[in-house]
Parts: C-alpha cells; sequence; structure tokens
C-alpha cells in the first residue's frame, strides 16, 4: 500500500529539495525543463534534465537509476508524477525566497560596511593630536584658515576660500559636499587662486595633487578616501 506523498519542498542555493520515504529529489529549472536528481543518503542513483509532463522521459529516468529496487523506482515514478504538477508553483516561490536571501545578503554587507567606516571615522577622530583640540574648537576657525590663505598671497577672494575649504572639510562627514567650480577658463575662474593655495593649509595626508598623464595612473594606485584630488 503506498503512502500519500509529502513533497513539502526546502529552498537551497541550487534548487528545491524534496524529501519522501528515504529518497531526496533536488528540482532545478533548466529553461523549459527540470533537471532532477535522485539520491539516497548522499549518493545519487540518477540525475537528468527532463520534461515532467513527458511520461517517457519519466520513465527513462526512472529506468536510469542505479541501484534501485523496484520499491524506490516506483516511488521515483510517483514523485515525479507529483513534481510534474507543482514544481512550477513551487519554482516560483523558490525564486522570491532566492530573492530575498539576495537582499538579506547585500544589506549584511552595507551594515557592516557602514559600521566600518563608523569605527573608522571614530578612530580617526580619536588620533587627532591633543594640540589641534582647541584649534578645531577656536570659534574663529575660519577667521583663522582664511588668514592662513591670505598668507599665500591670495586676496580678495575670502567667500570663495572659505566656501571651499567648507567643501575639503565636509569630506568627513557622511553627506560630503560637491563643489563646481566654473569659469570661462580655469585661470579666469573665481578660485583660480584659492584652490592651489588652500592644500597648504590643510594636513598633507587629506588631498592628493595630480596632473594628467603618469601622475594620474600613479594616483590611482594609492587610497584615496576621504581625500581631496
Amino acid at each position: 500500500m503506498s503512502h500519500e506523498l509529502l513533497l513539502q519542498p526546502e529552498h537551497e542555493a541550487d534548487g528545491l529539495r524534496y524529501r519522501e520515504e528515504g529518497l531526496e529529489f533536488l528540482a532545478c529549472k533548466q529553461r523549459q525543463r527540470w533537471q532532477v536528481a535522485v539520491e539516497r543518503e548522499g549518493v545519487v542513483l540518477g540525475v537528468d534534465v527532463v520534461n515532467l509532463a513527458d511520461a517517457k522521459a519519466r520513465r527513462a529516468l526512472v529506468r536510469a537509476l542505479r541501484g534501485a529496487d523496484e520499491a524506490e523506482r516506483a516511488l521515483v515514478e510517483r514523485v515525479l508524477v507529483g513534481l510534474a504538477v507543482k514544481l512550477s508553483v513551487d519554482w516560483e516561490e523558490h525564486a522570491a525566497w532566492f530573492v530575498q536571501q539576495h537582499d538579506e545578503r547585500l544589506a549584511a554587507v552595507q551594515a557592516r560596511d557602514e559600521q566600518a567606516e563608523a569605527l573608522a571615522r571614530t578612530e580617526r577622530v580619536a588620533a587627532l593630536d591633543e594640540s589641534t583640540k582647541p584649534l578645531l574648537e577656536d570659534p574663529a576657525l575660519l577667521f583663522l584658515i582664511a588668514e592662513a590663505v591670505a598668507q599665500q598671497g591670495v586676496v580678495g577672494e575670502r567667500r570663495n576660500v572659505l566656501m571651499v575649504y567648507l567643501a575639503i572639510a565636509s569630506q568627513h562627514l557622511d553627506t560630503p559636499i560637491s563643489l563646481v567650480v566654473k569659469g570661462e577658463s580655469w585661470q579666469e575662474s573665481p578660485c583660480a587662486d584659492c584652490l592651489p593655495a588652500l592644500p597648504r593649509a590643510l594636513p598633507h595626508r587629506s588631498h592628493v595633487r595630480i596632473r594628467a598623464g603618469a601622475h594620474l595612473r600613479h594616483a590611482s594606485l594609492q587610497p584615496q578616501d576621504h581625500r581631496l584630488l
């Protein structure tokens, strides 16, 4: 007397697994057909890509089983018939499960990256020398920056100097500022004088000075995180 089949799918990265009376069936969609592997205790008895709606194809898989007795062959035939009815529906659920697993892995990676970035930011702040804290906490910090740039010979560009400095300093924030310098030419742009002078007022590791060609290729090999190019 044969028992009623359960055919409860188990989602795996390689497909759907079904367990019935000591045998396991791993199914994976291959275009319009299905790859079905029949296993017993980890040993593959047979595997083939078949059209489950085709009785002849199902029987061919059953005949090709290695080491299976008559009862097992009869069970495989019944399972294949059952899969022909429900496997397409189960596969739609599997596709949704696969997307969910991918999204969860991606979210975990993003969370890990954000945590690492937050830790790195904390370490950067903690690494600040004690002597810099009075300057950073000084309410006149922007005035001191403008004066430092003016000492480089830049005059009449106080507003642009401070605007560019704030854009550069924002590189350590979660949402750094993007700045576009516009002019008829670089020499005539409002930042032509202040931009080259500003890096002299900043820590050396905060920026990279490059030109086109070999200098650009060399700079691409260096870490550019939180640095001005």
